[in-house]
């Protein structure tokens, strides 16, 4: 599938390149998740019904994401720091997808364990998913200025923090 997509004439285009990232991660998960002897198929197994209770709570995770997007924005207006970046479809597009994870892999810590919620967050991370849409300055923002702006202490934060954290561990 991934040699299918770089064969296509515009596949190292900077537009497209991030899709490729994309697809050779998830490929790369998929391959690791469907193979016995991987430690990734092993944990991944081991708390997939906790992951399978969780699945309504995605939806009210991207929910709230929106909604609280929409109140940082208006607070950033309001502090005369709204970054330019803020106004394209990428950047609500990354932060709503980034908060998500957070969240999940909060609810995710709470109801499943730290093992369950490690391993998500090393499937979303390996996957690549939101590299293509995700600049340095959403990511540094999401990590400096939103996280002040949740007002979240300890362990919350901590949580949200390593969730917002994109580097594979």
């Amino acid at each position: 599938m991934v040699e299918e997509l770089e064969k296509c004439g515009e596949a190292e285009t900077a537009e497209h390149e991030g899709f490729v990232e994309f697809t050779k991660g998830s490929k790369a998960v998929l391959d690791e998740l469907c193979d016995e002897s991987s430690s990734l198929h092993a944990n991944y197994l081991s708390n997939a019904d906790c992951y399978r209770s969780l699945l309504s709570t995605a939806e009210a995770c991207e929910n709230h994401a929106g909604s609280i997007f929409q109140t940082y924005k208006q607070y950033q207006q309001s502090e005369s720091e709204e970054m330019e970046e803020m106004k394209n479809g990428r950047y609500r597009y990354c932060f709503v997808q980034a908060y998500k994870v957070a969240c999940l892999s909060i609810r995710i810590n709470l109801q499943c364990g730290e093992l369950a919620r490690s391993t998500f967050l090393d499937i979303v991370r390996r996957s690549n998913h939101l590299k293509q849409y995700c600049s340095q300055t959403i990511k540094e923002d999401l990590q400096t200025r939103f996280l002040d702006f949740t007002g979240l202490e300890g362990n919350q934060r901590e949580l949200m923090a390593d969730a917002f954290n994109f580097k594979r561990k």
